[in-house]
């Protein structure tokens, strides 16, 4: 299992401390969800990166549930299927104050699947659609 997180450090200028800051921007991990189903962790499934800077837009898909089989299984309390769309994250950095996010919803069709997200040794983030047939 990978993580991709992106540490960072500046200099407030006005007041002349550090600040740290840290964000996870991608992940495979997942986590238990009761009775054999789990879940998979919301995270970033491509980055578009501003180059020589800590600017970025994010393409993040939402946490989904998956049954005791390891199928996808998204469904509303009535158990009805929902879709979750991804959103789009606007992450910068501000000396000040540290990681900044601007979050914005992208128009999403009802026909949106969901993505099952990989990460590479090197940190290479993948999305393919999460088939709702097959265990992952």
């Amino acid at each position: 299992m990978h993580e991709v997180i992106w540490l960072a450090a500046g200099r407030n200028p006005a007041t002349n401390r550090f600040v740290f800051g840290a964000v996870r921007i991608a992940t495979e991990f997942g986590a238990y969800a009761g009775c054999g189903r789990g879940s998979s962790k919301a995270s970033a499934a491509a980055i578009e990166h501003k180059t020589g800077s800590l600017d970025a837009l994010l393409d993040v898909e939402h946490s989904h549930q998956y049954d005791v089989d390891g199928k996808l299984s998204d469904v509303g309390d009535q158990g009805e299927p929902v879709v979750f769309c991804p959103m789009q994250i606007k992450l910068s950095w501000n000396n000040s104050i540290g990681f900044v996010r601007q979050e914005s919803d992208p128009a999403c069709p009802d026909t949106t699947l969901a993505r099952h997200v990989s990460i590479s040794d090197t940190g290479v983030i993948t999305a393919k659609p999460d088939d709702p047939n097959s265990s992952n």
